[in-house]
């Protein structure tokens, strides 16, 4: 994703607690950062942003029960 420099792969892996809203900027994502093997540090979203990782997660979610 653009806005977050985040790699695809880490995409697929994200779960359904990333994101969180901020009181001032809008919303808050966190993820594992499978590369480095560390917990990113929340950074701060655009609500577009939210709404297609919302909207990934959504339509991911069947596939996501399946996977180990």
């Amino acid at each position: 994703c653009e806005c977050t420099g985040m790699r695809s792969g880490d995409m697929l892996l994200l779960e359904k607690n990333c994101i969180e809203p901020h009181p001032i900027y809008g919303y808050l994502m966190k993820w594992y950062e499978h590369k480095k093997r560390k917990d990113r540090t929340p950074i701060p979203i655009t609500s577009e942003c939210a709404t297609a990782v919302s909207r990934l997660l959504e339509i991911t979610d069947p596939l996501r029960e399946d996977a180990d």
